[in-house]
């Protein structure tokens, strides 16, 4: 038997009918709808929000690699690149360097294969001065292609103090041996921006 709600005091019952027939006649159940239909605007703006959420799950990973790539460049803010011009020794050679104050890095390409070479920092006025750039050996070895790269921390800001930087090659193979050493790259170093 269906539930039922008695009323107050004046006697009445209500059946709750769940779609069924009426027992007297024959006549089919008139479908009760389930959930009521909403209006057309509600239909659209549950799209419309269907629609932002999918392009949302679809851009997020985009917007990561966005944010990685600004805090990477925001990390060389203080970075002043420039290029590296060829000396006798490797006339095809070109590169660059990228210094910060407590950073340096070399990038070259046309140097000679399997070439070791060492980064100075130099002055020639009042007199010839030079010193290692970064940490000792202050050395990279090219590949087999004749590129290389060097990369060293600093102990102090080369701006202002330094005002050529140059990238020489051992060709004995030691970076020790300061005789025999022969200039590949150099530039003037910028003031710093």
């Amino acid at each position: 038997m269906p539930p039922t709600i008695r009323g107050p005091a004046d006697g009445f019952v209500l059946r709750l009918v769940r779609n069924h027939p009426p027992a007297e006649t024959n006549r089919p159940a008139k479908r009760m709808p389930t959930a009521l239909r909403l209006p057309r605007r509600f239909v659209e703006a549950i799209e419309e929000r269907r629609f932002v959420m999918r392009f949302a799950r679809k851009a997020a990973p985009f917007a990561l690699v966005l944010a990685f790539l600004f805090i990477a460049v925001s990390s060389r803010a203080g970075e002043v690149s420039f290029p590296l011009k060829a000396e006798k020794d490797s006339p095809a050679g070109s590169g660059t360097a990228a210094l910060a104050d407590n950073k340096i890095r070399i990038q070259g390409e046309g140097l000679r294969p399997n070439g070791v070479y060492t980064v100075w920092f130099v002055n020639m006025k009042p007199n010839k001065h030079e010193a290692g750039a970064g940490t000792a050996p202050y050395m990279f070895r090219t590949d087999g292609q004749g590129t290389g790269s060097y990369e060293s921390p600093l102990s102090e800001s080369p701006f202002g103090k330094w005002s050529t930087i140059m990238v020489v090659r051992h060709p004995t193979g030691d970076p020790r041996d300061m005789k025999n050493m022969a200039p590949a790259l150099s530039a003037g170093i910028p003031g710093k921006q």
